[in-house]
């Protein structure tokens, strides 16, 4: 490594000793790792060849004209030599057209044939000096295209012996014949040399070095003397018409896709490098037409076209050719026809075109990525959902079997009730395949029924929705009027029935008279729902479900089969993605991989451009179309992390808020263990009677206060899936970070819904209490009371109390204050660590560009102080 690199190497820490930290969340799987978007080693090591060249030029040992000549790599030089034809001579032809490939290739073929003859006869008139009918092919080229004047159409054969004849006669053919025509003269010269150099005592390896110059020498000179521009203009008249077919080619316009994926990209850039490639040699061949004429140009021209084709299906060695024609011709072919400045515009389009589809690999390979973590999200969706209809499925049986236990029955069934909640909140963002097995067996769930009366679980679910409605509409509420209750239900089947798997309760809505009987009750002049009747005559413990659990546990099994091999090939497709992903590595296209010590075709393409331009020009089309891109590329996802993270973890927040109090809904939801304590006998309690009233009225103050938290983080999670939906929409957030988020909110408005159902039932039993001081002899015991109430009251309250507080046992998902809170905290916190992480990320990203930034700011001086440098000693001369 040299002192000049380690002493401008950059100062701050390199963006390549970053930690990596893996994100969790699947819809957050940014590598966040900063990654230098400008090689720094290549633009380290040109600015040290910049600083030599710079101090070079000071200290005066380099002179200008070493620096702009026209071999020069560095700077291009002035036109030499006979650059540019004043076009063909010979009179037009024919005109070439045609429909397809085919017809177009034919027609220029038929068209040769009459320039071809013309021209040559032309070259032999203008060289006068020579035999050019002597020269190897020219006089077999006339009689073969006198034998093709006659012929009406020509075959493949045909045409690939007129293409063939196109670029004939060759410059060594031509030079055989000067150095034969010129023995004498070159015999002459060779004699003088040898004398001159004998008499100076020259070794005869230098001697025989010096007279193979000197031929080389007399033969160049005499053929550009004499021969070059009469060539010339021959080989402009044939790249009139090879322009001419290409230009036609093009016309028929080559199907190079707008929309790229996964399945067309290949496609798609090999179009875009043919489509380039073509494009920069008509446009080159319109400035110098005798670059048509040449052979390794005609040679490139014919292997091109054939891919051309609109609609055409290139195969991989189709893409494979195309790709190594973009690399020729050679930068020595280029620059004998074109000046450097027009080579260098013609290479630099084609390595502009493999430039873009290296962007394009990236391109799609970041949306294979979005797709990955959108199935992903996807998959986790189905898993939810596959959990809740499990637990539905499998609280069948417990139903069953713990019929005679009010409040296991209770339970049960307000645990299938939770679950199809949660299945119809999560249907929106589930796949279509993964939703029509979903359906199936909820279908066939609803379906099961009670061998005793005609009822289904739909019957069961049903007369549980309407409870759960008259306990929320009369716990904080003072209802004078049945018939108001009644129409709140009516109200809510309304709304129910618009919902995924419930559209089937139309004809379940117990009638007026059974809301009235068994679940509306009036107690001191005020309606409220009549848990009792309820639990008894209604979640009755006469269930029959030996069949339905039969059923059920068939049902299980045949699901979870079904949903595993549903779920393999969901694995399947996210691990074929993954291998597209791979293969879509821009590091590893074909034009981008080298073999062996053979560089890659895009390589060798970048090489015959810079060979063929200046430093400047090389330097600008490095900066704006290679690293602006790549940088662009790295920042542009980065930036869309953090702006997600952002958004979700200050919605998390806001929600954080509301269910801050569910933190500690497990300390205040006690009051059955306080009775239990205090139990003396049958309904008989000791303590204080007005502690308990007051814990009781605490406990109605929580419900009340916790249920209208929840309204309101339900109005929120409906208002973040708008917002959600908005940002999807705006194209602001990518369809896995707007899938993570919808699936988040439908599971928050799960948690509250449950919730909300909990909280109502349960404090529906302790308004059905009945208390009062004990009596003895007529007078009232201070330390003694009596609570009455539903069947199994007070282990029924003690399981409702759980469940409020920390979730159902078997539901899934569960439910509960203190679950929601704590998944809220968990999600709010990694968003937000996530949002902390890349705003690092994009900090130390910024970082490093900006050390980039400063060595190409850096280069930049130098080479404007070359220039700076030559053009004053180039205008002082």
């Amino acid at each position: 490594m040299s002192s000049y690199y380690l002493n401008f190497r950059p100062t701050t820490v390199s963006g390549e000793g970053l930690f990596k930290i893996k994100l969790a969340n699947p819809g957050s799987d940014f590598k966040n790792q900063a990654r230098p978007a400008i090689d720094m080693e290549e633009l380290n090591s040109g600015l040290y060849v910049l600083r030599r060249l710079a101090v070079a030029l000071e200290a005066g040992y380099l002179g200008v004209g070493s620096v702009v000549n026209p071999s020069n790599r560095i700077f291009p030089g002035g036109d030499w030599g006979v650059r540019r034809a004043a076009g063909g001579r010979t009179p037009a032809a024919g005109i070439i057209s045609g429909s397809t490939i085919a017809d177009i290739k034919q027609s220029t073929a038929k068209v040769l044939v009459t320039t071809i003859t013309d021209s040559l006869n032309a070259l032999i008139e203008d060289v006068p000096e020579l035999p050019m009918t002597q020269v190897a092919g020219i006089s077999s080229t006339l009689v073969l295209m006198a034998t093709y004047q006659q012929k009406p159409s020509l075959d493949e054969t045909d045409q690939k012996a007129i293409f063939g004849s196109a670029y004939i006669p060759a410059d060594t053919s031509i030079k055989d014949v000067i150095k034969k025509e010129q023995e004498k003269e070159l015999q002459e010269g060779k004699d003088r040399i040898t004398a001159q150099l004998t008499a100076q005592g020259a070794s005869n390896q230098v001697i025989e070095k010096s007279l193979a110059d000197y031929e080389k020498y007399y033969v160049n000179e005499y053929f550009d003397t004499h021969v070059k521009e009469a060539l010339w203009k021959h080989r402009a008249s044939i790249g009139e018409n090879i322009q001419e077919m290409l230009d036609q080619c093009l016309v028929l316009g080559l199907d190079v896709p707008d929309s790229l994926t996964k399945e067309n990209i290949n496609d798609a850039n090999a179009k875009l490098v043919l489509q380039a490639w073509m494009e920069a040699f008509n446009n080159a061949m319109e400035v110098e037409p005798a670059l048509g004429g040449s052979k390794e140009v005609i040679d490139s021209v014919l292997k091109m076209i054939p891919f051309a084709k609109p609609d055409a299906n290139l195969s991989a060695e189709d893409i494979s050719s195309i790709y190594t024609q973009a690399a020729l011709p050679s930068p020595e072919v280029m620059d004998y026809y074109l000046t450097r400045q027009d080579a260098g515009v013609c290479k630099g389009e084609v390595v502009k075109a493999f430039q873009q589809a290296t962007q394009n690999l990236q391109s799609v390979r970041s949306n294979v990525e979005e797709q990955i973590k959108e199935l992903e999200v996807k998959k986790t969706s189905f898993l939810q959902a596959q959990a809740s209809l499990e637990s539905m499925l499998e609280g069948v049986k417990r139903l069953s079997d713990n019929k005679d236990f009010t409040s296991v029955r209770l339970t049960s069934v307000m645990e299938c009730y939770a679950g199809l909640m949660a299945l119809s909140q999560i249907a929106g963002v589930l796949e279509d395949e993964g939703l029509t097995l979903i359906t199936k067996y909820v279908n066939q769930f609803l379906q099961l029924n009670n061998a005793n009366t005609d009822q289904t679980l739909a019957h069961v679910i049903s007369y549980m929705v309407a409870y759960c409605e008259v306990a929320e509409s009369t716990m904080a509420s003072t209802i004078s009027d049945e018939n108001t209750v009644i129409q709140k239900v009516r109200n809510k089947w309304t709304e129910l029935t618009k919902q995924k798997f419930f559209s089937s309760f139309n004809s379940t809505m117990p009638s007026e008279e059974e809301l009235k009987k068994n679940y509306i009750t009036n107690k001191n002049s005020v309606y409220q729902a009549n848990f009792g009747n309820f639990v008894d005559n209604v979640i009755t413990r006469n269930l029959n479900l030996s069949d339905a659990v039969t059923k059920a546990q068939s049902m299980l099994t045949e699901f979870q089969g079904k949903a595993t091999e549903y779920l393999s090939k969901f694995q399947q497709e996210i691990n074929e993605l993954n291998r597209t992903y791979d293969t879509l590595d821009p590091a590893k296209a074909s034009f981008n991989t080298s073999t062996g010590s053979t560089p890659s075709l895009r390589a060798q393409a970048v090489d015959s451009w810079i060979d063929s331009t200046s430093l400047g020009s090389a330097f600008i089309h490095l900066i704006l179309n290679t690293q602006i891109p790549k940088q662009e590329n790295f920042l542009n996802p980065l930036i869309q992390e953090v702006n997600f993270n952002n958004v979700a973890a200050n919605a998390v927040n806001d929600l954080l808020s509301i269910t801050n109090n569910f933190s500690t809904s497990s300390v205040y939801y006690n009051l059955s263990s306080y009775l239990v304590e205090s139990k003396e006998g049958e309904n008989l309690f000791c303590g204080d009677f007005f502690e308990f009233i007051g814990a009781l009225a605490k406990e109605h103050e929580y419900i009340v206060r916790d249920i209208n938290s929840c309204y309101r983080a339900e109005a929120f999670g409906e208002a973040l899936l708008a917002r959600v939906e908005a940002l999807a929409q705006g194209h602001k957030v990518t369809d896995a970070q707007a899938n993570s988020m919808r699936t988040q909110a439908n599971l928050y408005l799960s948690f509250i819904r449950i919730i909300v159902e909990q909280l109502a039932v349960l404090d529906s039993l302790l308004r059905s209490l009945n208390y009062e001081v004990e009596k003895k002899d007529n007078n009232y015991d201070k330390d003694k009371y009596k609570i009455t109430g539903p069947t199994d009251w007070i282990s029924t309250l003690a399981s409702l109390e759980g469940y409020a507080a920390n979730g159902f046992d078997n539901a899934s998902p569960s439910g509960g204050l203190g679950p929601m809170h704590t998944l809220v905290q968990t999600d709010q916190h990694d968003y937000l660590t996530q949002s902390q992480t890349q705003q690092l990320n994009l900090q130390n990203q910024m970082t490093n560009i900006q050390q980039e930034w400063t060595l190409v700011s850096t280069s930049m001086q130098v080479l404007n102080g070359i220039l700076s440098h030559l053009a004053a000693e180039i205008y002082s001369n």
